[in-house]
């Protein structure tokens, strides 16, 4: 049987107080955080905790850790803008530019895949109103 504890943490033990703790010390924790969530992100939060039986503060963990190279990248950009803003306008623009380019070039090639698909009968072209086909 354990010594009667008292709240400081310190134990009666043969007639002496001991200032040792009542516990083992407890492993190092994580740190904690608290966030306020939306309605909705917390609603979707509840939903996968519910269908998952993880807890919500476990998913929101897991949520955070796998966020964490957006995140560092982030980070890292903003550090950027930070230390050399002149040096990351220039670069937004030049990645903004490429950005255009390559969506230009998609745009082209999906008009050229759309354009080479075979029509199906249905597909046929509709010749204008008042039109009888004759000549």
């Amino acid at each position: 049987m354990l010594p009667p504890r008292t709240k400081m943490g310190a134990m009666r033990m043969g007639g002496q107080w001991s200032t040792m703790p009542s516990m083992p010390s407890p492993t190092r924790r994580s740190p904690r955080v608290q966030v306020t969530l939306s309605d909705e992100a917390m609603v979707l939060l509840e939903r996968i905790s519910a269908l998952t039986g993880e807890g919500k503060a476990t998913l929101a963990s897991q949520l955070v850790q796998a966020a964490l190279p957006a995140m560092a990248a982030a980070a890292d950009a903003l550090q950027y803008v930070k230390d050399s803003p002149r040096e990351a306008q220039r670069m937004i623009a030049r990645y903004s530019t490429e950005a255009v380019q390559q969506l230009s070039q998609a745009q082209l090639e999906l008009d050229d895949l759309i354009s080479q698909t075979p029509r199906t009968k249905r597909q046929k072209r509709r010749r204008p109103e008042g039109s009888n086909g004759t000549t």
